[in-house]
């Protein structure tokens, strides 16, 4: 009897004690609504899972754009169009004038290396070359030629797209072959001539000849007597460059500068 009651906690080695047996957890069991539990199984509905997982989902999403705020943003992106696209425009018609006030000056240098051997005076030719079958003849280039090649693409200015002009062989119009068919002009031209016509040594050639120095000489004192209104020597044909307020058209002076024309040749001709 005193054996049974021994206590059993107690190792059977000395100095040692047995390890307490712990009690087992129980696990609760686990709380469930009837609502949402599918009818006859006590199970929750698959179809009500999917709904509540899609409702956190889209609260989880952050604020979107509103119809109003949409319209505004469409509306400001509207604005900044319309303005951005005339700036982009007359950017390009700048680049343009730019671009032909160059080639400008490059017939300008040959000009100038042209009236240094004719001592200064004005070149005396047609306006416009003149075109016959796939030639041209006559005209600017083709007193130039030998300074600038009539073929070089600086006689084209790069707004010119019509082909009536391009034909030409160039975009500029030569000022002086204007004028020379001017009264003026011509009446001191066939006052000068009129002795050498009835000499029978001189040939046509050289009647031609000297008749062009004579309308050279006059051409140049039309071009001194009015410096202050500064007269080109060549300008567009055609109205291209539509930049400000001055006329679409650029123009190589006698000083050889260029700059766009401040009032139309036909002003310049009331004028005088």
């Amino acid at each position: 009897m005193l054996e049974s009651h021994r206590d059993t906690s107690r190792s059977p080695i000395p100095g040692k004690t047995r390890p307490r047996s712990r009690p087992e957890r129980r696990e609760k069991p686990e709380r469930w609504s009837p609502v949402g539990v599918h009818a006859g199984f006590g199970r929750p509905s698959l179809e009500r899972f999917k709904m509540n997982s899609a409702h956190t989902n889209l609260n989880r999403r952050g604020p979107g754009f509103t119809l109003v705020e949409t319209l505004v943003v469409l509306g400001i992106i509207t604005v900044l169009v319309g303005i951005s696209i005339p700036t982009l425009r007359g950017m390009r018609e700048e680049a343009r004038s730019t671009g032909c006030r160059t080639t400008l000056r490059e017939i300008g240098l040959a000009l100038s290396a042209y009236r240094a051997n004719i001592n200064d005076r004005i070149p005396s030719c047609e306006p416009l070359p003149a075109v016959i079958g796939d030639e041209t003849e006559g005209g600017l280039p083709e007193v130039l030629d030998g300074y600038l090649d009539k073929d070089c693409a600086c006689w084209i200015c790069g707004a010119d797209v019509d082909p009536e002009s391009t034909v030409t062989g160039t975009s500029y119009l030569y000022v002086p072959g204007l004028l020379r068919y001017s009264p003026q002009i011509q009446i001191a031209v066939g006052q000068a001539l009129l002795p050498y016509l009835e000499n029978p040594d001189w040939n046509p050639t050289q009647l031609e000849l000297l008749r062009r120095n004579i309308e050279s000489r006059e051409l140049m004192g039309v071009f001194v007597h009015e410096t202050g209104r500064r007269l080109p020597l060549l300008i567009d044909s055609q109205d291209r460059h539509p930049v400000g307020d001055l006329i679409p058209r650029n123009a190589l002076f006698t000083d050889g500068s260029v700059a766009q024309m401040r009032e139309s040749f036909s002003e310049m001709e009331g004028g005088g």
